[in-house]
């Protein structure tokens, strides 16, 4: 109508609201404007200063050194390696006695059977004969352990030579002993590689050495002379060098058989004792 005032756009929007309240059309959400990402760094952004300082070098970790790189030369064109693996067998008593003790106890239980036999049979004349019998058996198998009372103590390199030559000098050498006092080098050879094989050398080196001037019932007698060696003080292997001299018992005053002169090494085992690298006896 001329005159009325026309409404305000607020006042459209407002009556436009107020008409969906009376239908079933949908209210329209309004837009939730969604947060700016940032964009990348501008021109004007300010460079970070770099430090005058250097930055820290990471170092390695420290790692332990293998087996073998202990066992690597510390002299050029000398091999050095750790006692527990220079040493393949430390002696003992029961490495030494062992056998011969197993062979004494089946021995003995063997002979008090047959006297128990012969006692229950009234066999007194045949139970004194097994007895005396039985204890000449018994101390000829105990003639190993008879022979080897006294502990090899190898504190020293020329100890060590001594008890090896010394297990030598019997009617019956003491092999088991020899072995036990070799290290891992001194049990291979040319001519042994095994316990067996050591035995079967020195019967034969022996057998050289008498020739026909000695008597197989006649033992050998190995006599070390002029041992030259550095101080063994601190050390666990060394270099030596000695004379053996080879006497037939008894007959010492018409000079040695054969004179051998040896140079060779020896380590200190586990057991801080010292092993030889040779168990052999090179030609005179």
């Amino acid at each position: 109508m001329p005159g009325d005032a026309e409404p305000a756009p607020d006042d459209e929007a407002k009556i436009a609201d107020a008409e969906l309240l009376f239908t079933d059309a949908p209210v329209p959400r309004q837009a939730v404007p969604r947060p700016e990402t940032p964009g990348p760094a501008s021109d004007a952004a300010y460079d970070i200063q770099e430090s005058d300082q250097p930055e820290p070098v990471a170092r390695p970790p420290i790692v332990p050194p293998t087996r073998a790189e202990k066992a690597a030369p510390s002299r050029p064109g000398r091999m050095t390696l750790e006692p527990s693996v220079a040493v393949e067998q430390v002696w003992t008593r029961w490495a030494e006695w062992g056998t011969t003790l197993t062979i004494l106890v089946a021995a003995a239980a063997f002979l008090v059977l047959l006297l128990y036999f012969a006692l229950s049979f009234e066999a007194h004349g045949f139970a004194v004969f097994l007895l005396f019998a039985g204890g000449l058996v018994l101390a000829i198998l105990s003639y190993p352990i008879l022979i080897t009372l006294e502990r090899p103590v190898r504190v020293t390199p020329e100890q060590a030579v001594r008890d090896f030559y010394g297990a030598l000098s019997h009617h019956v050498p003491h092999y088991r002993r020899m072995w036990l006092l070799l290290s891992r080098a001194g049990r291979t050879s040319a001519s042994f590689a095994s316990f067996e094989g050591f035995q079967n050398y020195w019967r034969t080196r022996l057998a050289q050495l008498r020739g026909d001037r000695v008597a197989r019932t006649v033992p050998l007698k190995f006599q070390m002379v002029g041992f030259k060696a550095a101080k063994s003080s601190g050390l666990s292997t060394i270099n030596v060098t000695y004379v053996i001299e080879v006497y037939a018992r008894g007959n010492t005053g018409n000079g040695p058989i054969a004179t051998v002169r040896i140079q060779t090494s020896l380590v200190k085992g586990p057991d801080r004792m010292w092993y030889l690298d040779l168990g052999s006896l090179p030609e005179a």
